[in-house]
Formats: structure tokens, C-alpha cells, sequence
């Protein structure tokens, strides 16, 4: 059976009532119907919750509830106990996702320090390294001769190479690390706000 015809039947079986009894009966039952579609069953099933028009209506007649009106006050109660706890727990559950927040967001400084940041130090300092001991070199040369001069270039030497290989590891480690940090974000609003 179909809301439609549901109602219809329910408003003939109580039409002893007054007028305005039977509408607001009518209205329940009909909201009643809407919120368990509402929360998935199809329309047969939902008017099949009721219990019947003709139980329904000898129970309205009564001045009884019916089972489907104690079951539906119930859910609605959970319905408005979770809403509650969400406005008054706000207090509570709000700080703690706010230092959530800050502590992904302080995990992701650390991790674009440690990625970023130290690889391209390393980089800077062994650059600067050889190009000081190659700027050196003709005064390593006149003072202290041949020797000297070529532990200098082998040292500016090793110390460029360093630096090339720092400079692809800090690369790579950077590229890592936004994917890290991007990751890191992504899973955390997942997490808030459930999206898959």
C-alpha cells in the first residue's frame, strides 16, 4: 500500500473525529511515513511500519499510540539526543579538533623542514665549500706550491660532487615531502569529514 491510499483509508476510518483531530492525525502519519523513506525504506515498507490502517485507526480511536508512533518517538529522540550532544559538546569536541589541526599542521612543518629544508642547507654549504677552496686555489699555489694546490682541487673537486649529489637528494626529498605533506592533509579531512 502506497502513503497516498495509506492516508486516504486512515482519514475514512477516523472521520468521527473533528475536523481538525483528524488533519493533525493525518499530518503525523503522513510525516511519520516521510521519515522512515527518509531513511531508506521504500514507500510500501514504510506505510507496512504503521501496522495497518485498520489497527491504526481503531487505536487513534481509542486514544491509544500505536507501535509505530512509540517506535517512531523513539528514533526521533535519538535523532534530537545526537543533535543536542553535538551543539553541547561543542565546547569539548571543538578545541580537541582544532589541536588536531595544529597537530597535523605542526607533523607537516617538521616533515617540509626535514625534506626541504636541511637537503638544500647541505647543498648551500658544500656548494659554497667549493667554490671557496676554487677561489683559493692561486693563493694555495703561490704559497704553499703544488702539493697544496692539488689537495685543494681534489677537496673542491669531492666537495662539488657532494654538492650534486645533495642537489638530486634534496630533489627527490622535496618531491617527497609535498607528496608527504599533500597525503598528510588529504587523510586528515578524510578523516574529518568522511570522503572517500
Amino acid at each position: 500500500m502506497q502513503k497516498i491510499e495509506f492516508l486516504a483509508l486512515l482519514r475514512q476510518r477516523i472521520a468521527i473525529l473533528p475536523p481538525r483531530e483528524i488533519e493533525q492525525t493525518v499530518e503525523y502519519y503522513s510525516e511519520m511515513i516521510d521519515d522512515y523513506i527518509e531513511s531508506g525504506y521504500t514507500s510500501e515498507e514504510a506505510v507496512a511500519k504503521m501496522g495497518g490502517v485498520d489497527n491504526v485507526a481503531a487505536q487513534v480511536l481509542a486514544g491509544e499510540q500505536t507501535p509505530a508512533y512509540d517506535a517512531y518517538v523513539v528514533q526521533k529522540r535519538k535523532k534530537n539526543g545526537l543533535l543536542w550532544l553535538v551543539i553541547l559538546g561543542f565546547p569539548l569536541w571543538f578545541p580537541l579538533l582544532i589541536t588536531a589541526f595544529c597537530l597535523v599542521l605542526t607533523a607537516a612543518i617538521a616533515l617540509l623542514t626535514l625534506a626541504m629544508v636541511t637537503p638544500w642547507s647541505l647543498v648551500v654549504s658544500f656548494g659554497a665549500s667549493a667554490i671557496a677552496l676554487f677561489a683559493a686555489a692561486p693563493a694555495v699555489l703561490v704559497g704553499e706550491g703544488l702539493a697544496a694546490l692539488a689537495l685543494t682541487v681534489g677537496a673542491a673537486l669531492i666537495l662539488a660532487a657532494l654538492c650534486i649529489l645533495s642537489t638530486m637528494a634534496a630533489l627527490h626529498l622535496s618531491r617527497l615531502g609535498g607528496k608527504g605533506i599533500g597525503a598528510m592533509f588529504k587523510g586528515f579531512f578524510k578523516l574529518l569529514f568522511g570522503r572517500r
